[in-house]
């Protein structure tokens, strides 16, 4: 259903599982224009973000899922192990 942003959803989790980062990014983004403020599919952006090497991105949108939705555990988690994997590489003075 070309309207309904869940649709688009899961076919950019499917691409992202694919590691088709261009074609999640142009489903994901789809679903972001129907449903702007759907936390899963924010949830989902910051997970491609992720995926993409922008982990400043993607940490402040998942911070921003946690806070509309304190009890999404996977996006606690993710949001949990870029700022840990963060920390790791600021500490080895790679930045």
């Amino acid at each position: 259903v070309p309207r309904e942003p869940a649709g688009w959803a899961d076919r950019g989790l499917f691409h992202l599982r694919a590691r088709q980062f261009p074609q999640a990014a142009a489903d994901l983004a789809r679903a972001e224009q129907l449903a702007p403020d759907d936390p899963d599919v924010q949830a989902l952006i910051g997970l491609l973000e992720e995926q993409q090497g922008k982990f400043t991105e993607a940490a402040a949108r998942l911070r921003r899922v946690a806070d509309k939705n304190p009890r999404d555990v996977e996006s606690l988690f993710a949001l949990a192990r870029l700022t840990d994997n963060e920390a790791a590489y600021v500490g080895d003075g790679a930045a």
